[in-house]
């Protein structure tokens, strides 16, 4: 479930069915942690990407990991992010070479879904065809942190929507990561009853164009 939420994995699994049985195979595991367990440190490099699927931990950026002492629960909101169930944290991983820009602490009994960068690696190279598609959002999320304040990249953040990186590519790989979303759209029993056959062919006539972008939501 953790990795049919994220939108460019989903994307994946449309082109390869059996992709998500690989990755769980080579590239994720689930793991538990204790309270006060250090899941990273600050300026650390990055091998994983974490979805929280239960528990609370604490993130310190790094302007505060050297100058703070153990946080209490009343300095949370100004000093440090609260990570609850659901968060990805450190999903660039996936795509560029990360070195962790804060710490995560476990605050309460936690469960992380960890996802191996080597094992999507591994994983992606036995379908070539997602290799393009992989290296194209990498160069788009690069080329979008170009113009941001670097400190503002964070483990937690990002700092750019996925439908941004997908509209600073190509026509072309748009185009390609849109068609899985399509082709669930024309499937779908609730939105095949509104649009008709015209409207999914005019639709895919302005995503061929680059007018126009398709993707499934992060969840």
């Amino acid at each position: 479930p953790a990795l049919s939420r994220h939108p460019v994995l989903r994307t994946f699994s449309g082109f390869h069915e059996k992709l998500f049985k690989s990755l769980c195979k080579k590239a994720v595991s689930y793991n538990f942690f204790a309270p006060g367990k250090v899941v990273f440190k600050a300026e650390h490099v990055a091998r994983f990407a974490f979805q929280v699927a239960f528990g609370r931990l604490n993130y310190m950026p790094l302007t505060y990991v050297d100058i703070m002492e153990p946080l209490q629960e009343d300095t949370l909101e100004t000093e440090s992010e609260l990570v609850l169930a659901g968060a990805w944290i450190a999903q660039q991983t996936l795509w560029v070479d990360w070195e962790h820009a804060g710490t995560l602490e476990v605050m309460d009994h936690s469960e992380l879904v960890t996802i191996s960068r080597s094992g999507l690696i591994a994983t992606i190279s036995w379908h070539p065809s997602l290799i393009p598609l992989a290296q194209g959002y990498a160069e788009s999320l690069v080329s979008k942190w170009k113009d941001m304040d670097q400190s503002q990249i964070t483990d937690t953040n990002d700092g750019v929507d996925h439908s941004v990186i997908l509209l600073g590519m190509n026509s072309d790989l748009r185009f390609k990561f849109a068609q899985p979303a399509l082709e669930e759209l024309k499937t779908n029993q609730s939105w095949s009853s509104v649009f008709k056959r015209t409207n999914f062919q005019e639709l895919e006539k302005e995503l061929k164009s680059g007018k126009s972008s398709l993707t499934f939501n992060q969840r």
